[in-house]
């Protein structure tokens, strides 16, 4: 019996010790477990909040699909939401222009000058220069007015402005600006491949007037209105 009892005493001294050692383990796996399960819920949420960056970011980037910057002829930087749909022209270049590149349907005003090509005679006029109808102007409600700077003043463009109406200035004193306004009002109207076929076909003529005149020893003016 004493023999029986201390096997007894033996095995039940042995399982608590087994006992004892799977608690122990099974804390520690516990552990384990917990550890691997923060680090993963920190891989997640990482992965989140990297998500959430990407996804802002692409949003951010979306708002700015279609925003239109650029500089006019008087320096200035002109920010647009998107390509306008309605313009006032006052000067009879830039009406000329915006047909040549295929935007003279988004004209909706123009200078009392205008009046070429024919298509113009159905669109009412606002004045020219120091003329320029204001009220007529903002009545007809353009997203943007295209104006030489040497005719307009600061008082007419404030007002421009102030009626939520941006004014585009434009200069060409040179061929090489009359170039640049090509490309300024192709951008503007996003037919910037018109302008440019426009610019490379003015070029060419040009360019085969001198090659004449040259040949012919005469030097002639170009003016270009």
């Amino acid at each position: 019996m004493k023999k029986f009892t201390k096997n007894l005493l033996l095995m039940l001294a042995l399982v608590f010790a087994l006992v004892a050692c799977s608690t122990q383990g099974s804390s520690q796996t516990e552990e384990g477990k917990t550890e691997v399960q923060t680090e993963v819920e920190k891989e997640n949420l990482s992965s989140e909040e990297t998500t959430e960056l990407s996804e802002k970011d692409n949003e951010s980037e979306s708002s700015n699909i279609g925003a239109l910057t650029f500089t006019d002829g008087a320096g200035k930087e002109i920010s647009l939401e998107k390509n306008p749909e309605k313009i006032v022209v006052t000067q009879p270049s830039d009406a000329e222009i915006l047909f040549e590149i295929g935007a003279g349907d988004k004209i909706i005003g123009r200078g009392d000058y205008v009046d070429y090509p024919e298509e113009v005679d159905s669109i009412k006029t606002v004045g020219s220069g120091e003329n320029l109808n204001i009220e007529e102007v903002i009545a007809l409600e353009p997203e943007v007015l295209v104006m030489g700077m040497m005719s307009q003043t600061e008082d007419q463009v404030k007002k421009l402005e102030d009626a939520g109406i941006t004014v585009v200035s434009t200069d060409a004193n040179s061929l090489e600006e009359i170039y640049k306004n090509i490309g300024l009002l192709g951008q503007l109207t996003d037919k910037e491949d018109e302008a440019k076929a426009l610019v490379e076909d003015m070029k060419s003529v040009f360019d085969e007037y001198k090659e004449k005149a040259s040949e012919n020893g005469e030097t002639h003016s170009v003016y270009y209105e």
